[in-house]
């Protein structure tokens, strides 16, 4: 007697069931060890390039603590002077910021600041050398070309403190005096037995005018800059002492040698992005005549709003600005070979007269 077909049917899916489960029971372990043994790998590889990378961060560490000890440390006392310049660049009133930096102590030579001849001497506001009756070595002077009286040091001079530079800059700027530009540059550097910051000597100069007397000055030379510890709490390793006693003084009374005649706008070529204001510099000063000589020229300013927020179109350059004597009178012309303009001495010897036309632009 024979089955139902129904029920062997049933049978032969039960079969089936059995056998698919089987296979995914023993696939899914397997694919389980495989993952198991990728993730494994994977650990490994990893733990093994942190331990790299670990080794490369400790050497890295190793020479900059050892190698690059020093010029690292440098660059931090370096950005010290780095604010200061910062500091100054962005004030209007650049001696009030001088006046305000923290230092310990600063050593002046014993030069007599440009002041009025026969006036007080600045370094100490209300008295005169002579007056003090102090001996000091007068300083040594040298008269230059166009009225130029350098000033060279005599040694150490007064020692001021922060509250004494301070009153000392003050009286400086109520005689007048404005500070125009400084510079410094940070040449040299060493440090102590511990390995901390012992002394700098930094390359300075300032450009300062009194315009009440038509007087110019720079101060120039080397400072030499002993550093103080530093705290926890502070941002810029400290000053404790500035020698400027080596600094020489250049100064002239007079008009600038160069001023201002003429200021134009330059036209940008049909088609091209509108140039802003350009101003052009001319001195009207004969010359010897020597072919190509640029002393006639006292500068070329070329001043445009490229730096400005503008949501309007590039502005071209101008560049190159050549100046070459094309007419061989012994005074250069201005070429602008980008606008196609030459800028020509005038017989009036008080500006320049401009030839040329704009070519037009290639794009249309």
């Amino acid at each position: 007697m024979r089955a139902p077909p129904s029920r062997f049917v049933f049978i032969i899916l039960l079969a089936l069931l059995a056998i698919g489960a089987t296979l995914w029971f023993v696939y899914t372990q397997r694919d389980s060890s495989i993952f198991s043994e990728a993730n494994e790998i994977s650990s490994k590889i990893s733990q093994e390039l942190a331990a790299q990378f670990a080794a490369f961060e400790a050497k890295e560490q190793q020479v900059t603590d050892t190698v690059w000890a020093k010029e690292i440390l440098a660059q931090e006392c370096g950005r010290t002077f780095e604010s200061l310049w910062d500091s100054l660049n962005a004030a209007t009133n650049k001696l009030g910021v001088a006046a305000s930096f923290p230092v310990g102590e600063i050593v002046l030579s014993k030069w007599s600041l440009p002041t009025e001849r026969g006036s007080p001497d600045p370094q100490h506001p209300g008295t005169s050398e002579r007056a003090a009756g102090q001996e000091t070595r007068a300083p040594r002077s040298q008269l230059l070309p166009h009225g130029i009286e350098l000033l060279q040091p005599a040694g150490p001079g007064p020692v001021l403190s922060v509250e004494a530079w301070r009153r000392f800059v003050e009286d400086f700027q109520r005689a007048g005096w404005q500070l125009a530009q400084t510079e410094f540059r940070h040449n040299r550097f060493d440090t102590d037995d511990a390995g901390q910051p012992r002394q700098s000597r930094l390359y300075f100069s300032a450009h300062l005018i009194n315009p009440s007397r038509s007087e110019r000055a720079i101060l120039e030379g080397d400072l030499v800059v002993d550093w103080a510890k530093k705290r926890p709490d502070e941002e810029m390793v400290p000053v404790k002492r500035v020698d400027a006693s080596a600094l020489t003084i250049k100064t002239r009374q007079g008009e600038p040698a160069f001023r201002l005649v003429q200021s134009d706008q330059i036209t940008p070529p049909p088609g091209r992005a509108a140039v802003a204001d350009r101003t052009r510099a001319i001195q009207p000063r004969k010359t010897r005549n020597t072919p190509n000589s640029v002393s006639s020229v006292s500068s070329v300013v070329a001043r445009s709003s490229a730096g400005r927020e503008s949501s309007g179109p590039t502005p071209i350059p101008i560049d190159p600005l050549i100046l070459y004597d094309l007419d061989g009178d012994g005074l250069s012309e201005i070429i602008l070979p980008t606008v196609n303009l030459v800028y020509q001495r005038s017989r009036r010897g008080n500006e320049a007269d401009a030839q040329g036309n704009p070519p037009p632009h290639p794009g249309g």
